[in-house]
């Protein structure tokens, strides 16, 4: 979340638009690089996380269900409330998703593409420098790009929006789940 927040500012102080290596250490390449794969890195590994939990919490309410017991949270009810609340993602007929969802399509893109946008704002190396040059900064914004059974699809997530939802979802989730309890099987 704190990366999708401090892009900005970061791109604002550094020369991430530059492709030349003697404008310091952090040209566009090494960059876009880095932010491409530390994304990738990061999202997957929480989605999957994210996923292997919501996955046990449904397999134990299915238990308690064939119990003929009411298990004491809706995984899937709570899931769409949530996103409800927090825009993190849209397919590109504008459609919005659940965290859920959203896990599965961070999990299984075949392609991801942080999204820049031209700043209106000085550099803050312009006046040392003596020029004004045009930078653009990460939005916090990804493209996702994948394929099921043979159709492309497309979605755009909001990372920072993302990782609210999960926090509040996980948090939810701690405070409604008695975890010792869960079927061991």
């Amino acid at each position: 979340m704190h990366l999708a927040y401090g892009a900005k500012p970061f791109a604002q102080d550094q020369s991430v638009e530059s492709d030349d290596e003697d404008d310091g250490p952090i040209n566009r390449g090494y960059y876009e690089g880095w932010l491409r794969y530390t994304l990738s890195e990061k999202l997957i590994e929480v989605s999957i996380k994210t996923r292997v939990v919501m996955d046990m919490i449904v397999h134990e309410k299915k238990r308690w269900e064939a119990d003929g017991e009411v298990y004491p949270v809706d995984p899937e009810r709570l899931d769409q409330e949530i996103s409800e609340k927090h825009p993190i993602a849209s397919a590109s007929s504008g459609v919005r998703i659940t965290v859920r969802e959203c896990c599965n399509k961070i999990i299984h893109a075949s392609e991801i593409a942080p999204i820049y946008e031209v700043a209106d704002e000085e550099h803050n190396g312009d006046e040392e420098a003596g020029l004004k040059r045009q930078w653009s900064y990460w939005t916090g914004g990804l493209d996702l790009t994948g394929t099921h059974q043979g159709a492309e699809w497309h979605y755009q997530i909001e990372v920072a929006e993302f990782c609210s939802a999960l926090v509040e979802l996980l948090s939810d989730l701690e405070d409604q789940v008695d975890w010792n309890a869960i079927d061991k099987d």
